[in-house]
């Protein structure tokens, strides 16, 4: 019993040390941007440097990497779209509004997630669902309402499109990671979506290694802190406490960020930003406990 308890909480710590991790991303991204490094660049050393420390890690730990041709395809499409055009319109939407909002738009997805579930499983909504898809709906009408985010709407639809393929993530994911070991499906979809956003930045001549020094701390921050260490230790998490509890203890992340973001960054929310903040938060929660849903998937990977 001791032993269970144990892990019980050492499980719920983990996770929510991940959430913190997580939190980070946005905020990296930021300082990022105060450098002279392009968007393509960044990401692309970002995925290209997790990919190589994970699979040195699942080498270890798993001695294998070996994937069938079938898993391999579905890894791809995971990471070289899904991913990819996740993680870009994500950082994307920093350069537009602060790091806060762009994480609460992030965080409709799981709203996003249960009614493309419902539409491509062919499955009613359950009341509890309906309600959280209303709560979302209302909490981020709040979020959008302050005069500052009307004039910068090139960071809400970034934030939303993120939202939605991150969305397409999961419930692709919740087919292609059923035989999938979490840590091997993560190498591959880091080493894919390396290889799009290498393609994306070179058709749109967005990539150049010329930068400088200054961008190594965010390139480094992001990738082991905000990927590497991140994604270990929710797999961690995810192993001690299942899929369901650690996907609501990582709801904290957006916490995490608003607080890195107003000591880091010194931004801020409105009184009503940050209700609607809640209230979004709230009803993620809802669909996240709600059974049957892709987010409790103990094998989908989350990857932000």
């Amino acid at each position: 019993m001791k032993n269970k308890m144990s892990n019980e909480y050492s499980g719920a710590l983990i996770s929510f040390v991940s959430a913190v991790f997580f939190g980070f991303l946005p905020i990296f991204g930021v300082y990022a941007f105060r450098t002279d490094i392009t968007l393509s660049t960044f990401l692309f050393l970002r995925f290209f440097l997790a990919s190589v420390v994970l699979f040195s890690f699942t080498l270890l730990r798993y001695k294998s990497i070996r994937v069938g041709k079938k898993e391999l395809l579905g890894l791809f499409i995971l990471g070289f779209f899904c991913y990819n055009g996740q993680s870009r319109s994500y950082l994307t939407s920093v350069k537009y509004v602060s790091a806060s909002l762009a994480v609460l738009l992030l965080y409709t997805h799981p709203m996003i997630v249960a009614v493309l579930s419902s539409l491509i499983n062919k499955v009613r909504l359950s009341k509890s669902t309906l309600a959280s898809v209303v709560i979302c709906f209302i909490g981020l009408i709040m979020v959008l309402s302050a005069s500052e985010i009307k004039l910068e709407l090139r960071g809400v639809f970034f934030g939303l499109l993120a939202a939605c393929f991150y969305s397409l993530y999961i419930i692709i994911g919740e087919r292609v990671l059923k035989t999938t070991p979490a840590p091997v499906a993560t190498s591959y979809i880091t080493l894919f979506a390396s290889i799009g956003m290498l393609l994306t930045g070179l058709i749109s001549n967005d990539i150049n290694f010329s930068f400088s020094a200054d961008a190594w701390l965010p390139i480094l921050g992001i990738t082991f802190v905000a990927t590497v260490l991140a994604a270990l230790f929710f797999f961690i998490g995810v192993e001690k406490i299942g899929g369901t509890k650690a996907s609501i203890i990582s709801m904290s992340e957006p916490f995490a960020t608003i607080i890195f973001s107003v000591l880091l960054l010194s931004e801020s929310l409105s009184f009503i930003q940050l209700v609607g903040g809640l209230i979004i938060i709230g009803g993620s929660l809802i669909v996240v406990m709600v059974k049957d849903n892709p987010l409790q998937n103990e094998q989908v990977v989350n990857l932000e």
